[in-house]
């Protein structure tokens, strides 16, 4: 059911995004379509976070581009170690931006071994869409730093591949 209601939301946001891109187009049909799909995405479910005692995450959309500054965690295990060093050092090179350690184990509120990539507003959008095509089955973690680790790290939060129950305790603990 999660990845279900997962999928229609993303599909859906897609989805209209792009019709309205191209209803656009077309002036005198544009508000008749607007309103259908409007009414589609907004009754949608917001996203519910799911609960344990150390670990939660909240099902999220796709990555939008609505804070100055942002991370992003490329998920990997010993299978796929040599294929997220080499696509966090193309990032760093196609980029030109900071790349972190390829961490071989978990740190901080990762539950998998990761690489830490940083970028601003300005490349979001680039960053994004060049990680959607070419993270090739690897998960990565996007989020925006705003100073408020736990905020950024749930409501500010967002995935390309599988989401993972984050370790967030350890934010709650400095409060």
């Amino acid at each position: 059911m999660f990845f279900a209601r997962f999928f229609l939301q993303n599909a859906l946001e897609i989805a209209s995004r792009r019709f309205l891109q191209f209803a656009s187009h077309f002036k005198t049909a544009n508000l008749a379509i607007t309103a259908v799909f409007t009414e589609i995405v907004v009754t949608t479910k917001p996203p519910i976070m799911h609960k344990s005692s150390a670990y939660e995450t909240p099902m999220t959309q796709r990555p939008e581009n609505l804070y100055d500054q942002y991370h992003a965690h490329v998920y990997f295990g010993p299978n796929t170690v040599e294929q997220a060093r080499k696509l966090c050092q193309a990032a760093g090179a196609k980029f030109g931006i900071p790349v972190g350690r390829v961490h071989e184990r978990e740190v901080g509120p990762h539950p998998q071994w990761s690489c830490q990539l940083s970028f601003d507003k300005a490349q979001f959008d680039e960053v994004i869409a060049w990680l959607e095509h070419q993270r090739h089955g690897l998960d990565v973690f996007v989020h925006g730093q705003t100073g408020d680790d736990l905020a950024d790290h749930t409501t500010h939060a967002s995935w390309l591949g599988k989401e993972y129950a984050l370790k967030l305790d350890m934010f709650r603990r400095r409060a």
